[in-house]
């Protein structure tokens, strides 16, 4: 039997559709910076997210579940007046400041050494 793909009755609402872009830019990118470090696939990591809007932090908040699995988080801390912890790498996404700290000051070379690299290439 052949037939043709289903076909959407309608568009999906722009509002969930930009919140569930975001929700994965920041899954990709906390993915992103893990693997940039070297992290192996099966050991956590810890992750803060801070941002200035609560309308984001409780997106944030509703799917920590989601984040927590997909980027494999030991400890997950979501809040609007978060420190950067030290020794940590921060990247950005939106308004989102994501903080992953290094476990050790090895950690930290290593990261110092694979940065020079890309430089000098």
């Amino acid at each position: 039997m052949i037939s043709n793909w289903p076909v959407a009755k309608r568009k999906a609402e722009p509002e969930v559709e930009e919140k569930m872009n975001l929700l994965m830019q920041a899954i990709q990118e906390a993915r992103t910076v893990r693997s940039e470090m070297g992290v192996a696939p099966e050991k956590r990591i810890d992750l803060y997210l801070k941002s200035p809007h609560k309308e984001k932090l409780n997106l944030l908040r509703e799917n920590r579940s989601y984040i927590a699995n997909l980027v494999r988080t030991e400890k997950l801390i979501i809040g609007e007046k978060i420190a950067k912890p030290t020794g940590s790498i921060s990247s950005l996404v939106d308004d989102i400041d994501m903080f992953i700290p290094l476990k050790s000051q090895r950690g930290f070379d290593k990261e110092r050494k694979r940065l020079k690299e890309n430089l000098e290439t």
